[in-house]
């Protein structure tokens, strides 16, 4: 069995556990996989693993916990008996089908979004000629401040993980080709849907890990039958 993980995907206050509580919780809502406890289980971990070409801090510490932790036993607990399941756990760098060939910068840092807009304060009511939302006023509207003249995406900035959705969808139909009969996919990102229902089509069951409720996922589950089961590991 294969686990597609999107890790930025996973609740904050689940990651902070750490990577063996993640690992157990999907299989305790997972259950013993179909061929039973000695079948193997592999997860893969998506994300911004690489600023330009070279790993991030979380890369880093994430490797790391891996090697320390894993492969592990993992005790799945049932109602009757509990099973212990081995999970060998890696970060995706690469494709399944190209996993010698890394996969750069899929973690980058962009100035402001430019499509932010922001009203005049004097215009909603404002009478504080030295109100600082005047200041954002002015730099929102010319890009710079209007005190020291920094261009604002010189100060603000968002971090943005690149191809990690196309990442998970190859390796999902890969994985499909090479005649793997059951997958997890561990994600709320609606991006994986045509994925998700390529796999089932090609008769695959896929079991869909949903780490938030998603009202979007009724539709588009729709039809799929017993190929298809979902189960949620939201955070506090």
């Amino acid at each position: 069995m294969l686990i597609f993980v999107d890790y930025d995907n996973i609740p904050v206050s689940v990651r902070r556990l750490g990577l063996k509580h993640i690992v157990s919780m999907m299989m305790n809502r997972i259950g013993v996989p179909p061929a039973g406890p000695h079948e193997r289980v592999d997860c893969r971990l998506y994300g911004g693993w690489y600023q330009e070409d070279s790993p991030t801090q979380l890369c880093q510490e994430l490797a790391a916990e891996i090697l320390g932790d894993f492969p592990r036993a993992v005790t799945v607990y049932g109602e009757a008996t509990d099973e212990d399941v081995v999970v060998r756990l890696e970060l995706a760098y690469g494709l399944l089908a190209d996993p010698d060939h890394h996969l750069l910068r899929t973690y980058r840092l962009k100035g402001s979004p430019g499509n932010i807009k922001c009203r005049d304060p004097r215009d909603a009511g404002c009478l504080d000629a030295d109100c600082p939302l005047q200041v954002l006023y002015d730099c929102v509207v010319s890009g710079r401040c209007p005190k020291c003249g920094l261009p604002v995406d010189s100060v603000l900035y968002r971090a943005e993980q690149k191809l990690v959705d196309t990442m998970m969808t190859a390796d999902i139909i890969h994985a499909v080709t090479r005649g793997e009969t059951v997958v997890g996919v561990a994600s709320s990102d609606a991006d994986l849907w045509p994925a998700m229902r390529t796999a089932i089509r090609l008769g695959t069951e896929v079991v869909h890990i949903q780490t938030r409720r998603s009202p979007a996922s009724d539709d588009y589950h729709e039809g799929l039958g017993e190929l298809y089961s979902t189960v949620h590991i939201e955070g506090s």
